[in-house]
């Protein structure tokens, strides 16, 4: 539901929040303004019933809200585009996760992605005496806040400023966490307005972001985990399409990131640096990834015959 009901006005800007429930029965609230050039009084806001729907809010709503939403900048500025890392991929099945990071007890099962968005279920790794796969909610809550809607605001970290922020800082101490990707979007902008692009490996093999996570206990005796993506300044593959990136931490260094331990935050710095670019491509994708509610191989297919395709020697068309 929407708290409080608000009525949209031709040509206005509304500010609401959204009151959703998420899988595991944990409540968020969120705010942003949505400027609606279609609706006129008398109609109410679309209802919001699932935590897919926090940042999607048109997944299952009236089709002429999704128009309004779709066709406004809301989109990119939430969705992609606007956002450091507010896209990714994850294409591979929980058999490779497994052998690729050595899995060995798992609470959650996660199926290929191809187009996961803020405020949804992913699959994360964290190490308790051995490597676990987890489910987390994208969009952290630290511990301090008493305030759900602050994770809206959460879904990246800078690594600049990760060991500063109280919001971060704690976890970056304790709780690290890797975030099972296969690749992720970034949105050129151009005359023609933002170009989506698919960046991932050469080899297509999966890897982790660095994450940072928090665990909220409930009065009730219920727990909610939340978890943050690191960002850093753009390799030169990227920086022709987006200033900044998520940071991917290398094989050999996963174990490193991953204990828990007590230890000198700043030592882990180093890894919060730009992936290699020669390890990496990117190409040109459809605008279909620009709405989350599509999510089918088709987003990760190149645009134009491959026009669009880049790797380091290459420019970005």
């Amino acid at each position: 539901m929407l708290l409080p009901k608000q009525k949209f006005i031709q040509g206005s800007a509304c500010t609401f929040t959204v009151f959703t429930q998420t899988p595991h029965e944990f409540f968020f609230l969120y705010s942003f303004r949505l400027v609606s050039p279609r609706y006129e009084s008398g109609h109410s806001l679309p209802t919001v019933t699932r935590s897919a729907d926090l940042y999607s809010p048109w997944n299952n709503i009236h089709s002429d809200a999704h128009d309004v939403l779709e066709r406004s900048d809301m989109q990119h500025s939430l969705y992609g585009g606007g956002t450091m890392c507010g896209r990714f991929v994850m294409m591979c099945d929980l058999s490779e996760i497994i052998e690729a990071f050595d899995i060995s007890d798992r609470a959650c099962e996660p199926k290929p992605s191809y187009n996961i968005a803020p405020g949804t279920e992913i699959a994360a790794i964290i190490h308790a005496e051995v490597n676990r796969l987890v489910p987390f909610i994208w969009g952290l809550l630290p511990a301090w806040s008493k305030d759900p809607s602050i994770c809206g605001r959460l879904i990246n970290a800078r690594a600049e400023t990760v060991t500063e922020k109280p919001s971060f800082r704690s976890a970056l101490k304790r709780r690290r966490c890797l975030i099972v990707a296969t690749g992720f979007y970034e949105w050129k902008k151009n005359a023609q307005g933002n170009m989506p692009f698919y960046i991932g490996l050469r080899t297509d093999a999966p890897f982790g972001f660095a994450g940072l996570y928090e665990t909220r206990q409930f009065p009730d005796g219920r727990e909610l985990s939340t978890c943050a993506i690191i960002t850093t300044e753009a390799n030169e593959l990227i920086k022709p399409i987006h200033h900044r990136m998520p940071v991917i931490i290398p094989q050999q260094e996963e174990e490193r990131w991953l204990d828990p331990s007590p230890g000198d935050t700043k030592a882990l710095l180093p890894l919060l640096q730009p992936y290699p670019s020669e390890a990496m491509k990117a190409y040109r994708v459809s605008p279909l990834v620009n709405a989350p509610r599509n999510n089918s191989a088709a987003c990760v297919k190149p645009f134009l015959n491959n026009d669009h395709y880049r790797t380091p020697e290459d420019p970005v068309k």
